[in-house]
């Protein structure tokens, strides 16, 4: 049994999306909701865009996996990514890849704009 069956919030069935989870009485998966918080949306506001997905589903099943992170199969230590916009704090597990492409993104930058104050500094 799935710690996701224990919640009335949501439901499966092979004859919706594929049998991917979606909020009950409805055909929006629940994968759309951490996607859209992973992009800055507020859970108010994803209430508004799909209508049917009730507030107190929606806020249920963040609070939910907010306390039990082992829904979305991340580990103690997972490495996490946690950015805000000063309203939102968005929290996300990052691959290991994802991390190392973007750390050199960034030395690149970085060298590109201050390469030259840094080459002074070392000497």
């Amino acid at each position: 049994m799935s710690s996701w069956e224990a919640c009335r919030a949501v439901e499966r069935n092979p004859a919706k999306v594929n049998g991917a989870w979606v909020f009950a009485n409805t055909r929006v998966p629940v994968r759309a909701l951490f996607e859209n918080l992973e992009d800055g949306a507020t859970v108010d506001q994803f209430v508004e865009w799909f209508p049917g997905v009730g507030i107190h589903s929606a806020a249920y099943l963040f609070n939910l996996v907010r306390r039990r992170p082992e829904l979305l199969a991340i580990k103690p230590d997972s490495p996490i990514e946690m950015t805000t916009d000063g309203k939102v704090l968005m929290i996300r597990p990052v691959s290991l890849a994802n991390r190392a492409a973007r750390v050199a993104e960034s030395l690149s930058k970085i060298n590109a704009k201050h390469g030259k104050a840094l080459a002074k500094l070392a000497e």
